[in-house]
């Protein structure tokens, strides 16, 4: 059965914005060692940003904290200027200023500047679902691949899965 996310609530003003959930299903999907859980949308659409808000706090609970940048570029900034600190990044590929895709890059080629420090997980975000669209995303850097609209199970199972995949990743 679907989860009931809703999207109400407001609190996504366009800025980037640490938010933290409100609706606790699963104390069992983590961050590393333990810690909350700690995600990154790079997302230029509001409502997207709110229902992607909504599911997690569905999922999470207070079990985790959210970043939002609006673009490409904020995102890159986010993650150079808070270092390694994100379990998971979901990423648009279409927006202003810079992509997903080349967003990506940026990210990966900062880490490559890092050693050591890991490699942080990036799933697209997507309603680009074509194959070729799928290939694009993992030729610039993405280690999965969702599609839009947003499905709560879905990312349910993502974020289940997510110690497994990152590690398969890494």
């Amino acid at each position: 059965p679907a989860l009931d996310v809703g999207v109400g609530g407001g609190g996504v003003d366009g800025d980037s914005s640490r938010y933290g959930g409100s609706c606790k299903l699963s104390a069992a999907v983590t961050g590393e060692g333990g810690k909350p859980m700690s995600v990154l949308l790079v997302e230029d659409q509001i409502v997207n940003q709110r229902v992607v808000k909504a599911i997690l706090g569905k999922i999470l609970g207070t079990t985790y904290t959210l970043d939002i940048a609006n673009d490409g570029r904020e995102g890159v900034a986010l993650v150079m200027d808070k270092g390694h600190v994100y379990d998971l990044v979901l990423m648009d590929i279409q927006m202003p200023h810079m992509d997903g895709l080349e967003a990506t890059r940026r990210i990966r080629a900062w880490e490559r500047e890092q050693p050591g420090n890991g490699r942080f997980f990036i799933s697209a975000l997507t309603a680009h679902a074509t194959e070729e669209d799928r290939r694009e995303c993992m030729d610039a850097g993405m280690d999965h691949f969702l599609t839009k609209p947003v499905v709560p199970n879905v990312i349910k199972d993502l974020l289940q899965q997510l110690p497994t995949l990152a590690a398969a990743a890494a």
